[in-house]
């Protein structure tokens, strides 16, 4: 009897835990996203256009957290061919117990030159906000 009453307790739990987790990622809400040449600090040096090979591209995301509880968004570097998909994971960014937040992502400016795009997705790869930015050949 013992035993039924806690497994019971454990399965009650356990689907509050899913359900507050679950609830806590659709209650992201990002404010913007923007791609940067550099990030010092609060100084963002925002750019659309970067050279190939040309250092770093960084992925800026402010969000605003309702829940208040810690959370994790995914921030993927994608060709942009047609719309972004649902699903694809990429890096994974937690997110703090914090109302507000600011967190970046970066990666190399090794891609062919093209259009990209910076996409932001939830736990579940639900697309929550992205933005657009091309790579160019290196100019002599």
């Amino acid at each position: 009897m013992k035993v039924a009453k806690i497994l019971a307790v454990v399965l009650i739990l356990g689907l509050a835990a899913t359900a507050i987790a679950e609830t806590a990622s659709r209650a992201l809400q990002i404010t913007e996203v923007t791609t940067a040449t550099r990030v010092q600090g609060r100084e963002i040096d925002a750019a659309t256009s970067f050279e190939r090979n040309g250092g770093f591209i960084f992925c800026v995301v402010r969000l605003e957290n309702p829940s208040g509880g810690g959370n994790a968004i995914y921030v993927s570097f994608e060709p942009a061919t047609g719309e972004p998909t649902a699903g694809v994971r990429g890096i994974e960014l937690r997110i703090p117990a914090r109302y507000r937040y600011r967190t970046v992502a970066r990666t190399g400016s090794t891609m062919a030159a093209g259009p990209y795009r910076c996409v932001v997705r939830d736990r579940e790869g639900v697309v929550l906000s992205h933005t657009d930015f091309t790579v160019t050949e290196p100019s002599e």
